[in-house]
């Protein structure tokens, strides 16, 4: 087993975050950032953040992507709701969905057929 050490720079996530999802293939980690209501996106390559943060719901908490990579799921503590992102746009679906009071997680599991 490879020893486990801390990498010497930190990737700076912005103001709270609170979870965090890497992508299948491992090349892309998208963040939740509480404290301004965003989805940073980090490529774990370079391990740099990308200038444009995807804008969700009030303090996003939890985060979870589909099995394929495609669709992420965000639950919004602040306005009890889910924000859904296309990850190949980037883009935030307009309308999210209303949940429960105070959401703080999120879970995707597999479809079986």
């Amino acid at each position: 087993m490879k020893t486990r050490t801390k990498n010497p720079s930190d990737i700076v996530a912005g103001e709270s975050p609170t979870g965090v999802a890497v992508t299948p293939d491992g090349k892309t980690a998208y963040i939740t950032n509480q404290g301004s209501g965003t989805a940073p996106t980090v490529d774990m390559k370079t391990r740099t953040r990308e200038p444009d943060d995807i804008a969700v719901g009030h303090s996003p908490f939890g985060l979870a992507l589909t099995p394929d990579g495609k669709t992420a799921f965000v639950s919004n503590n602040g306005n009890n709701s889910v924000s859904t992102i296309d990850m190949q746009t980037g883009t935030k679906d307009p309308t999210d969905i209303a949940v429960g009071t105070n959401p703080t997680g999120v879970a995707v599991t597999p479809c079986r057929r």
